[in-house]
């Protein structure tokens, strides 16, 4: 990794450096500049770290419109990623099924809009999905670039290591 700019107090850099990633869970990488920050509570992390949950309903919504832009607009605001991606499930106007399966944090902000619809939600335990599940889950993101779900560029790591080169 090239680091090239300047310090707070204007002082140049360039600088090269190798990052090794240890017991990597995923990864995204491209080719270009980067604009890296080390992260320990972030959604790529959480979707491996959490208990996932299945997130029930009982009851159809007092306004589907309202619940779906609820629901979008805490899904955003929290940075899971793409809407819907968890599932969007049930018959909505027979009122039951399974809503949604995720991580619990995630779960527990959707169960508060369902329950502010009179939905009548309830949860089930639900195994991690496959590929979500480790023994020793990352516990740290080396984000490197993006702003949005599709185009980031990290990587999910149990530690990171680096060494200044020559």
């Amino acid at each position: 990794m090239l680091l090239k700019g300047q310090t707070w107090s204007h002082d140049e850099v360039d600088e090269r450096w190798q990052v090794a990633a240890f017991k990597v869970a995923e990864h995204r990488l491209e080719l270009g500049r980067v604009n890296p920050t080390l992260e320990t509570d972030h959604p790529r992390l959480r979707e491996r770290q959490e208990e996932w949950i299945q997130l029930m309903f009982a009851a159809p919504p007092l306004s589907e419109a309202k619940l779906l832009n609820d629901l979008r607009t805490a899904h955003l605001e929290k940075e899971w990623g793409l809407f819907g991606r968890f599932g969007l499930g049930g018959q909505l106007s027979f009122g039951s099924g399974v809503f949604a399966t995720g991580p619990r944090s995630l779960m527990a902000v959707y169960r508060r809009i369902l329950e502010a619809q009179e939905m009548r939600p309830s949860e089930l335990w639900s195994s991690p999905h496959p590929e979500h599940y480790y023994s020793s889950p990352p516990v740290l993101c080396l984000h490197l670039n993006g702003t949005a779900w599709v185009d980031d560029t990290y990587v999910l790591a149990q530690s990171f290591h680096a060494t200044q080169l020559p």
